[in-house]
């Protein structure tokens, strides 16, 4: 569907979709292979008999606007309404995070939902101050104090100097919590289409440049971020930003200028990050644990390269036992016989029952199977579309479903289980 927002041209598709014929340029589709797709395939296209370009979705969904001017919007099929709630609970967010908030923006574009809350959130982290930390500055000034820096006042070269190359410690705002939370803020304010979200997450950044430096911050960098008893009132807001920033692309930084940039989250991996925390959520209170991205053992030994095989998580009991092993694919439609051949050599290889879980589809997908006539391979559907009121009842829907369906496939060979 094409549609103008604000005199801007606007690509309305869903996932796997294809966009009525377009007219693009070489420039927008080399963008497309070199920017939007260099670590990863989230666009494709292809050109029709008359020369016209098709643009085709993948598992990734949000925005992107492109050299042209065009944007494209891509939203995921099977969310419902609670595409926010699976993006925030994926990443360990907390129902006191979400609730107020999500509700009020229910039915808004995803983009302007995110920067809707993270305004709620920074103005918390506002509200109870920001956080300062002591970092060491260098300086050249007329008097000494904290630490003379010998090698730096030597490579001067000059015996008779009257300054001093100096190290201090000096207690300030511009720390890395505080700078990711102003990069987010930054990158938010070019995705938002809200006009009063957009002018107010800009207004809030200008505020926050008073005391802290804008750059680019590095995905690596977000690992090295470690709150205490004194900052983890920034865990929600630091959450929100790690997902924008590891989420987002943009080409150019200046005010001004047409760039390229986008938000695209792939569904797939948090898809997978649901079915991982709800699992554990569903063991919380047993001595049975969940195992996300397992390495279990092959059916085929030998040979180079070696075969491994990494299903989305397996079940282990007390003993450290792999009891059941289990798959997450985010799609809609028909399962597809790759699907269960690749659940079958996983059962096979450690001769255990094994479940395949997909997103909400009014049952259509749910069905079981009989592997080597003694394995029992179930194929269920997550209840994403659950029209939950917050997240703390969405996020125990999704654990009891699962619960359930673990004493489903195992109870019976295990009777230890005790769910």
């Amino acid at each position: 569907m094409q549609l103008v927002h604000n005199d801007v041209e606007t690509i309305e598709l869903t996932e796997y979709d294809r966009s009525e014929p377009l007219e693009l340029s070489e420039d927008v589709l080399d963008t497309i292979d070199t920017r939007i797709n260099e670590s990863a395939t989230r666009i494709e296209y292809e050109y029709t008999d008359k020369g016209y370009v098709r643009l085709r979705t993948s598992s990734f969904v949000g925005l992107i606007s492109l050299p042209n001017g065009m944007q494209v919007r891509i939203r995921p099929k099977a969310a419902g309404g609670n595409f926010l709630r699976l993006l925030l609970y994926a990443h360990g967010a907390t129902e006191a995070m979400t609730d107020s908030t999500v509700q009020a923006l229910e039915g808004n574009l995803f983009i302007n939902a995110m920067g809707a809350l993270y305004l709620d959130r920074l103005q918390q982290v506002v509200q109870r101050g920001l956080g300062k930390d002591y970092q060491t500055k260098q300086a050249r000034e007329e008097y000494l104090r904290g630490r003379l820096d010998i090698h730096r006042q030597l490579s001067r070269g000059t015996m008779a100097s009257t300054t001093f190359e100096i190290e201090y410690e000096d207690l300030t705002h511009d720390t890395i919590e505080n700078q990711t939370v102003l990069y987010a803020a930054h990158l938010l304010s070019r995705l938002v289409t809200d006009p009063t979200i957009q002018s107010t997450l800009r207004q809030r950044e200008q505020q926050l440049r008073r005391e802290i430096t804008l750059r680019p911050i590095h995905p690596t960098e977000l690992e090295t971020i470690h709150l205490d008893r004194l900052t983890a009132y920034y865990d929600d807001i630091l959450r929100l930003a790690m997902v924008v920033i590891r989420s987002t692309f943009v080409d150019n930084m200046q005010a001004g200028t047409q760039e390229t940039y986008g938000l695209l989250v792939n569904m797939n991996r948090i898809f997978e990050r649901v079915v991982e925390r709800a699992a554990e959520d569903a063991l919380a209170d047993t001595s049975w644990q969940i195992e996300p991205q397992a390495r279990i053992g092959g059916l085929v030994t030998g040979g180079i390269p070696t075969v491994n095989m990494h299903p989305d998580f397996v079940l282990r009991d007390e003993n450290g036992d792999l009891q059941l092993v289990g798959d997450a694919k985010w799609k809609t439609g028909r399962p597809s016989q790759s699907d269960i051949y690749q659940m079958t050599s996983y059962q096979l290889a450690d001769d255990v029952p094994g479940v395949l879980l997909y997103p909400s589809q009014n049952g259509t997908t749910e069905t079981a199977y009989q592997v080597d006539d003694r394995l029992a391979l179930h194929l269920r559907e997550l209840p994403t579309g659950y029209d939950a009121t917050d997240l703390k009842s969405f996020s125990q829907k999704l654990s009891d479903m699962l619960k359930a369906e673990f004493v489903s496939l195992i109870e019976d060979s295990t009777p230890s289980f005790g769910l």
